[in-house]
């Protein structure tokens, strides 16, 4: 009797579904159905990403986080007591590169994201433009905040000469 290959349903981020195969995350959330009890192994080609129990349900789960930038090809097997399944069906996920080189001066082409130059236009002050994570540019503006050049309330960045294009992930709040 040969083992069921498991499948894997979906990838997701803490922040939510993955769209059309791009992550902003290192952190990957597998959701996956197998036989109930079996051992399910996620790997990238030949290596191991990592392993989950299929629930009574059949249901499992796994979390992954550390990943580099880059494309995977994600498969599954699933193990039991007679052996070890063939692999499921592959899913594909870019994870978007990181914010690359970083500097909160305010007018300068400080700021590197995929290997395009960011003009940023602040204030200027410690908390004016921060980089939390590798894939995070924070803003923020306080009572009193001017931009030396102008005089003006403001805290902006742009892109030369990239344009976001069709089907990168940016995620805004206000």
């Amino acid at each position: 009797m040969s083992v069921n290959a498991p499948f894997i349903n979906t990838i997701s981020t803490e922040m939510g579904p993955i769209t059309n195969g791009t992550s902003v995350s290192e952190l990957l959330i597998f959701t996956g159905e197998a036989v109930a009890g079996d051992t399910v192994t996620v790997l990238n080609g030949t290596t191991v990403i990592g392993t989950a129990i299929a629930n009574n349900l059949g249901v499992w789960t796994l979390t992954t986080s550390g990943l580099t930038n880059g494309t995977y090809n994600f498969t599954a097997t699933a193990t039991d007591a007679t052996g070890t399944s063939a692999p499921s069906a592959t899913s594909v996920v870019n994870v978007v590169p990181d914010v690359t080189a970083f500097s909160p001066v305010s007018d300068t082409q400080g700021t590197t994201i995929d290997n395009w130059p960011y003009v940023a236009q602040n204030a200027n002050k410690a908390w004016s433009i921060t980089n939390p994570d590798t894939h995070t540019l924070r803003f923020e503006m306080r009572g009193g905040d001017l931009w030396a050049a102008s005089g003006s309330a403001r805290s902006e960045v742009a892109g030369y000469p990239k344009m976001i294009p069709n089907g990168d992930v940016i995620n805004i709040s206000y």
